[in-house]
């Protein structure tokens, strides 16, 4: 069964039920120019998910740029200056190893 709660508010309840069944881009189409509050919701999910996957992918490939790498640095300073008190001070202390 699925589950098409998040699909009701947008409206699209119905042209995705149908579209299960008979896809065509016609029916695409349609159900996305008569929902326009749907169509806007579900470009900007696309758009942004699309924009973090390309700028993932970015650094992946090329590796931080400077300034990105410059300021992530100041932030792990400043967190070190804090310290335990700084709800992040777990994620930048590095694993100690001699636990028992």
């Amino acid at each position: 069964m699925v589950d098409d709660r998040g699909t009701e508010s947008l409206g699209l309840r119905y042209p995705i039920s149908l579209m299960q069944d008979y896809f065509t881009w016609a029916a695409l189409r349609h159900g996305l120019a008569n929902n326009l509050v749907a169509a806007l919701g579900l470009g900007l999910c696309i758009g942004l998910t699309v924009s973090v996957l390309v700028w993932q992918s970015r650094n992946i490939l090329f590796g931080l740029p400077k300034p990105e790498q410059e300021r992530l640095e100041r932030m792990v300073f400043k967190i070190w200056q804090q310290g335990e008190s700084h709800p992040l001070w777990k994620w930048i202390q590095p694993k100690s190893s001699s636990r028992s």
